[in-house]
């Protein structure tokens, strides 16, 4: 190879070697706590992390999922693990204000509906447990029914309207 093609060639070999071993020197995504893990929605305008619950008495988690959707529209959820197969969602108003307490017997009824709640793995297992405190967090999650709940099941009466998507882990915060 003449001298000259290989002084063009060096800086784009060195760039593409520098990439993977960048990489090596950042966090891998799967350490990521549950409760630094932020996520976007890939059907539209949407956010979601989780935070730990103050206190959650009869619950077996401490893990809430916090919903946000055009800025404007908050939602938050307890995680449930019933008789089905899947873990269910929640719905109640935020965990972390004045005076807040967790919802008590099966006659509750939240802001929303309950729905399913499917969280997978980088390898795309989906994990069938209640999400706990320090767990590594998903890559991604799914609510089926979200769409439909957040504009037939709203109690309040003001509609959400959202495409139905998944939530990509984008990032872990410090």
């Amino acid at each position: 190879m003449p001298p000259s093609l290989l002084r063009r060639l060096l800086p784009a070999c060195l760039a593409l070697l520098a990439t993977p071993l960048a990489s090596l020197a950042t966090p891998s995504p799967r350490a990521c706590p549950i409760e630094r893990a932020h996520y976007i929605y890939a059907a539209g305008d949407g956010e979601a992390d989780f935070s730990l619950l103050p206190d959650a008495p009869g619950f077996l988690s401490r893990v809430s999922l916090h919903i946000r959707i055009a800025g404007r529209h908050e939602f938050w959820f307890l995680f449930d693990a019933g008789s089905a197969r899947y873990v269910n969602l929640i719905s109640v108003t935020n965990p972390h204000a004045s005076g807040w307490t967790a919802p008590e017997g099966d006659g509750y009824v939240g802001p929303l509906p309950e729905q399913t709640y499917l969280a997978w793995d980088h390898d795309l297992k989906i994990r069938e447990r209640l999400p706990q405190p320090g767990d590594a967090a998903p890559a991604f999650l799914l609510l089926p029914d979200l769409p439909e709940r957040l504009w037939y099941g709203v109690r309040d009466g003001n509609r959400v309207g959202v495409a139905a998507g998944i939530f990509r882990r984008d990032r872990c915060t410090p």
